[in-house]
């Protein structure tokens, strides 16, 4: 994945921000949630910030992506 990415997609943030150069070479631990995950998980509460767990590694959502019609990957 590169920075660029969303803007390919068509897919912009309503909240936060994108990755950084940096966080993608490194690995950081950093996380850009959908709009329907972010609900399931926080409601309308904060979601920029927050932690979530992958697979027991912990993850800072940074972002969040704008409603894209269904739920599921759209290629």
């Amino acid at each position: 994945m590169t920075e660029d990415y969303l803007e390919v997609r068509d897919w912009p943030l309503t909240e936060g921000r994108n990755f950084s150069e940096a966080e993608l070479r490194s690995g950081a631990k950093v996380i850009i949630l959908g709009a329907t995950t972010a609900r399931e998980l926080f409601g309308d509460g904060t979601v920029i910030g927050q932690q979530i767990r992958v697979m027991n590694v912990p993850f800072v959502v940074i972002g969040l992506l704008s409603p894209k019609g269904q739920s599921g990957f759209r290629h």
